[in-house]
This record gives C-alpha cells, sequence and structure tokens, in this order.
C-alpha cells in the first residue's frame, strides 16, 4: 500500500471546495499525513487598444493579501484536525500551478473539488479539476459537492 504523506488540497473559497478539504483533512488524520491548501489566482490584466495587456500592481497588492488573508483563516479553522496544515498562494494559470505545486512539493495525492458544470458552461470554462486530472502525475482524488434536494 501506498503510504499518504503530503496531500495538496487546491481551495477556490466555494462549498465545494470546503467538502474537499473535509476529504483531505480526513485522509491526513488516517495517515498522519499533511495538507497542502493551494489557491491559485490570475490577475486581472486590460487589454489596450493597441493590444497592451496591463495590470495594476496595487490592485495585484489587494488582492493578494485578501487572498492570503482568507488562506490563513482556512487554516485556523481547520487547525487541530490531526493533519499540519500549511498554504500556498500562487498567481498564474490554475491548473499548471496546481500540477507543477503538486510536483515540486512530491504530494502523493490531490483532493480537488470538481464544480460538476456541464454542457456550455463547462465548454467556456473548461475544468481546472479535469486538467489536473489528466496531466498530475500522482493520484487526484475527485470531490463532488452532493446536490440539496
Amino acid at each position: 500500500m501506498v503510504k499518504i504523506r503530503r496531500i495538496l488540497c487546491p481551495v477556490d473559497f466555494s462549498e465545494a471546495s470546503a467538502v474537499a478539504i473535509e476529504y483531505a483533512l480526513d485522509l491526513a488524520a488516517d495517515n498522519k499525513a499533511e495538507v497542502r491548501f493551494v489557491h491559485v489566482y490570475q490577475s486581472p490584466g486590460y487589454a489596450l487598444p493597441d493590444g497592451e495587456i496591463v495590470g495594476g500592481h496595487d490592485l495585484d497588492a489587494q488582492i493578494g493579501k485578501q487572498l492570503q488573508r482568507e488562506l490563513d483563516a482556512l487554516e485556523k479553522k481547520y487547525a487541530g484536525r490531526g493533519a499540519k496544515l500549511v498554504t500556498h498562494l500562487v498567481e498564474g494559470v490554475p491548473y499548471v500551478e496546481i500540477v507543477r505545486i503538486a510536483k515540486e512539493l512530491a504530494a502523493d495525492m490531490i483532493v480537488m473539488a470538481t464544480h460538476g458544470r456541464g454542457g456550455f458552461s463547462h465548454f467556456l470554462l473548461g475544468s481546472v479539476t479535469e486538467r489536473v486530472v489528466r496531466m498530475a502525475e500522482c493520484p487526484v482524488l475527485t470531490v463532488r459537492q452532493a446536490k440539496a434536494k
């Protein structure tokens, strides 16, 4: 049996993400593993008429500070659940960065939510989870939020 020592858990602060966190923490507690929460964001950019894309440094800094506060709150909320928790805030393309970080950290598993979008919404947005499943070198456990009845 493979020993799980490090679980990467990408979070987007959604209800679906909270369900994935619960799975990751339970797996970590059972295996005496650590959980690494990661949030990947793409910096907003604005296209100018000449084709140049610019972003505001001040806006990026504000976004980064707010997201780090959100990650810190998650870490505080889930402390004491039997797993060491570490947070990572990264700017970039989400699926690319999640796969890169999993490899860099030698994650034994990725536990992440899937929002279950289908049809046109899936076509437009793509699926970060689907791309991570295809590209990751370690196992990926996908967790779908239960629908309210």
